[in-house]
């Protein structure tokens, strides 16, 4: 681009803006807009780029893609332009953009305005700045609930954009932390939604530990409805057979993609955020429940999770030895592969961890 005269770039710009019709797929439009603002970017002329963007919301009541274009010409100007000073001092007209697009009848354009939203306030440090856009945020949770109703794709968009939202400015989603908890359990937890948004479903309870400790752990909808539904996706396990199962282990790429081994996987890291002592003593009556079925899905999903929360339960939990060897010791018994491989794990890593006491008591 440097190569190229001033008067060469904008004559690309001109021909581009002509080609930004209403009738233009979206995905064509994108790489337009992504042409425009480079170039603009280079130039360091944001006045026009702004224009740019104002003169197609005028036109925004003849295409729902071009509204849909407005909003990520926001998203790219955030991108490219990588500075807070100058996002501020174009936030009085993004902002109405923002109010405007929340409120559109088209719930795929509201979808494009909170990850609008949410790429702007990420660039965002000035927490007084940030605190104005508060008021939206329950706006942000029905229009993701809608959006999941609708299309699970924008469904799927629409939380991230949450959990980014959670990651970049934790302490101003403190008023809806609660309903985010209920959200996110009520999707990872029902079966008939896509994996996709299910999993990411799952990491906005990650985000949530791993940015909101303390209030996760006085939330009493985390106790009683997130934490029996980690054991519950975690029994999905597919059904596959034992030969394939054993090809896949030595491979390890047990079924990566699924939400039960996202579930897994998303324990065994808000384990140590959330504290062994708090997870610990709230899993166990569902534990025991799957270690008492016949049914070795749900012996496998026990047995896991009780290997997950066993690092650091000994300085917590060392009276509970016998009861925690007294659930292992029936299942030794068992022949199904997936479930001696589970009970093994869940061995293996309380001898971890009680090591000094077993040497005592057990004489190993």
């Amino acid at each position: 681009m440097k190569a190229l005269s001033k008067e060469t770039l904008m004559n690309v710009i001109s021909k581009t803006k002509s080609l930004i019709t209403p009738e233009k797929r979206l995905i064509l439009l994108k790489r337009l807009a992504e042409i425009i603002v480079q170039i603009y970017t280079f130039l360091d002329d944001y006045n026009e780029m702004m224009n740019i963007m104002t003169g197609l919301d005028s036109l925004s009541s003849t295409s729902s893609n071009f509204k849909k274009l407005t909003m990520y010409f926001v998203e790219i100007l955030c991108d490219y332009s990588f500075e807070e000073e100058l996002l501020m001092q174009f936030s009085q007209t993004l902002t109405s953009l923002f109010e405007k697009y929340l409120l559109d009848s088209d719930v795929q354009v509201r979808v494009c305005a909170i990850k609008s939203i949410t790429i702007f306030l990420a660039y965002i440090t000035d927490e007084k700045f940030v605190k104005k856009f508060a008021s939206i945020f329950p706006i942000l949770l029905s229009t993701s609930v809608e959006a999941i109703k609708v299309d699970e794709e924008a469904g799927k968009i629409s939380l991230e954009s949450l959990n980014d939202l959670i990651e970049t400015h934790p302490k101003f989603i403190k008023p809806i932390i609660n309903d985010l908890i209920i959200l996110a359990t009520e999707i990872f937890s029902t079966k008939n939604l896509n994996e996709t948004l299910r999993n990411t479903a799952l990491n906005i309870i990650l985000s949530l530990s791993l940015n909101n400790q303390s209030l996760i752990r006085k939330s009493e909808t985390f106790k009683t409805r997130t934490i029996p539904a980690f054991l519950q996706v975690m029994i999905e396990i597919e059904q596959t057979s034992n030969d394939e199962w054993n090809k896949d282990l030595e491979e390890n790429c047990i079924s990566q993609n699924s939400p039960a081994a996202t579930a897994q996987e998303i324990l065994g890291k808000i384990a140590p955020e959330l504290g062994v002592k708090y997870l610990f003593p709230n899993f166990m009556p569902y534990i025991k429940e799957t270690l008492a079925s016949n049914v070795w899905q749900h012996q496998y999903a026990g047995l896991m999770a009780m290997g997950l929360l066993a690092e650091g339960s000994s300085e917590h939990f060392k009276n509970e030895l016998d009861n925690l060897m007294g659930l292992l010791v029936p299942l030794m018994q068992q022949t199904n592969p997936r479930v001696v491989y589970a009970m093994l794990t869940a061995l293996a890593l309380l001898c971890s961890e009680f090591t000094v006491i077993l040497r005592l008591f057990f004489l190993i």
